[in-house]
Parts: structure tokens; sequence; C-alpha cells
């Protein structure tokens, strides 16, 4: 018998328990689904490029492959992807976060534009 809650791919991430701690931390629901589709993605990535079939066994070299692939897929947004991983990472207590924010820290600001694009 075929059962419909059982993840395809096999993977582990822990979705549910990722999903409550996003709204615990009082994000707003596209917000929380970006940083969901963030994890999803290098869950994916990993699990199609190393057969890893968990998060929590990605290595540096791993992240940082995915975060530049992330930088050339969404050139004007790959914070907001990352920032998922970090999140994931800060959920499951994992050492990796502070990886992930050693590679958020070096992707370069948008230019300011000098001015309030909102006019108050």
């Amino acid at each position: 018998m075929f059962v419909h809650s059982i993840d395809p791919l096999g993977i582990g991430m822990d979705k549910d328990g990722f999903r409550k701690f996003l709204e615990e931390k009082k994000f707003r629901g596209t917000t929380q689904r970006t940083y969901f589709i963030g994890a999803r993605q290098f869950e994916k990535w990993l699990f199609k490029n190393t057969r890893k079939e968990s998060i929590e066994y990605a290595d540096e070299g791993e992240i940082r492959g995915w975060a530049a692939l992330v930088k050339k897929e969404h050139p004007t947004s790959p914070t907001n992807y990352i920032q998922g991983l970090r999140l994931y990472y800060q959920f499951k207590r994992d050492s990796k976060e502070q990886i992930v924010k050693k590679i958020l820290g070096e992707i370069p600001s948008p230019p300011r534009t000098g001015q309030n694009t909102i006019p108050w």
C-alpha cells in the first residue's frame, strides 16, 4: 500500500519541526515559505549530488558549492535562500550555522540608492 505522507526522496529533513520553528520566530507566511524552500533546495541538491540523506551530513565544501549555485541562479536575492539554510541549522542547533553565517557575510550588499523609495 502506498503511503502519501512519506517523502518520495526519503530525505531526512525535519520539515514539520522547521515550519513550527519559523512560525515561532514570527516570520510572515511568504518569508517562512522562502526560508523553507531554501533549506529544502539545499537538501535536494545535496542528495542529488552526494547521495547524503540529511542536511546534517553536509560539509563546508558542499554548503559553499550550493551557495555558489544559488548566487548564480538568484543573483538579486541569494541571501533569502541561504538564510533559510542558516535558520535550519539554527533550528537543529548545529554548528554549521556559523559556516552559513560566514558565507552570508561574504555576499556583497546591494548598492544603496541614497534615498527612501517610499515617500512618507
